[in-house]
């Protein structure tokens, strides 16, 4: 068996519900105490979203896809050299950080399905939001062609502040510290019920709550840090992610691993997961300002959504405006080492020396005129 398919049906075996998973501490756990209320543990989730005012992890994973579901492949691709991956497994590295005022950061090295050498190529991707702005640095990869520019740097500007939300590979730590923050968190306070149902997770009895599409099983005997989180479509799950804690003598106990399994949801099939480990983390850090800012280097296609404007920077921070219809899937290095059409550098430097020139007879004509005036 390869060590693939071992990887899928090990995952497989882990949706079965109230299974202890690998990784489990027991000596964590003890009976359930007394029926829990939605205000207790709201007042649970609160309290440690306020005491952890900003963080920094770092964590390693294992992740893993099944056929044409490898970031960069092209579904429905029928020639030998666009042809569907297997099913396949690789590392990734994330970093993650957020500040007290709400800015964030995060950095994750992976792999992308590159169609062109029908193989796994190594892709970087940096951002940064300020609560109004996102930014958004590519080195280089096959992720860079939704931006429609190719294998290039890329950078991106927009205001699509919530997209922090939307990570999955983030949840974990999202869950556990941000719940109730809507610039990166999703659960609605006003929404959340007690089910009074129970679940066994990480081998401690859970008590199970819900808010519209999802459930989250959580420990009663450790401030309800959630142990389990399913998402359903239309009542079919697609989506559990399982987190495992260890505990920190002065921050309580925090999340130092997780699985996160992705279902079809029109069969139950898993067609994605990923197997993390925190390498490091850091509570209340005093994070530089630097953290929060991206540098877009020389070279760099730049796509600026706020106001609207496409260019390639330059040495010195100069800009080379993209115009509509130039760019032909090729030909990055023309345009980057060119002028815009219909304005070359000769024509450049003739306009800014009239300019410079009627600028200075305008000044003359002025003084010339006020010497006259105060002669009279």
């Amino acid at each position: 068996m390869s060590s693939v398919n071992f990887l899928r049906r090990l995952l497989t075996a882990l949706l079965l519900p109230g299974v202890l998973l690998c990784g489990a501490n027991k000596g964590n756990c003890s009976p359930p105490g007394p029926p829990a209320t939605v205000e207790s543990v709201i007042q649970a989730w609160e309290r440690r979203q306020s005491a952890v005012r900003s963080f920094q992890f770092s964590w390693e994973a294992t992740q893993w896809w099944d056929r044409g579901r490898v970031p960069g492949a092209v579904s429905g691709a029928t020639s030998a050299k666009e042809a569907l991956p297997d099913a396949m497994s690789y590392k990734t590295r994330t970093t993650f950080a957020m500040d007290a005022q709400g800015r964030t950061r995060h950095e994750a090295h992976a792999m992308s399905w590159n169609s062109e050498v029908n193989r796994l190529v190594p892709t970087t991707s940096i951002e940064v939001c300020d609560g109004r702005i996102r930014r958004r640095f590519s080195p280089e990869g096959p992720t860079n062609r939704f931006e429609g520019v190719g294998e290039i740097p890329c950078g991106l500007i927009d205001q699509d502040v919530a997209s922090v939300g939307q990570l999955v590979y983030l949840l974990p730590i999202r869950l556990v510290f941000r719940p109730f923050d809507q610039r990166i968190g999703n659960i609605d306070r006003r929404k959340l019920v007690v089910t009074g149902r129970h679940g066994v997770a990480d081998g401690c009895t859970c008590l199970v709550i819900e808010q519209g599409d999802q459930t989250f099983w959580v420990d009663p005997n450790r401030s309800f840090i959630p142990l389990r989180n399913f998402r359903s479509n239309r009542g079919v799950a697609v989506r559990q992610v399982d987190i495992h804690y260890s505990e920190d003598k002065e921050w309580g106990w925090i999340p130092t691993a997780w699985t996160i399994m992705l279902l079809n949801p029109k069969d139950g099939k898993l067609t994605g997961s990923t197997v993390g480990k925190v390498t490091d983390y850091k509570i209340n850090p005093p994070l530089p300002e630097g953290t929060f800012e991206i540098t877009f280097p020389p070279g760099t296609w730049v796509r600026d959504l706020v106001k609207n404007e496409n260019y390639i920077l330059r040495e010195g921070a100069a800009r080379r405006p993209v115009l509509a219809g130039e760019w032909d899937g090729r030909n990055y290095e023309q345009i980057r080492d060119s002028e815009p059409p219909g304005l070359s550098s000769g024509w450049k430097v003739f306009i800014a020396s009239v300019s410079v020139l009627v600028l200075g007879g305008a000044v003359v004509w002025w003084l010339v005129a006020r010497r006259r005036r105060a002669s009279r």
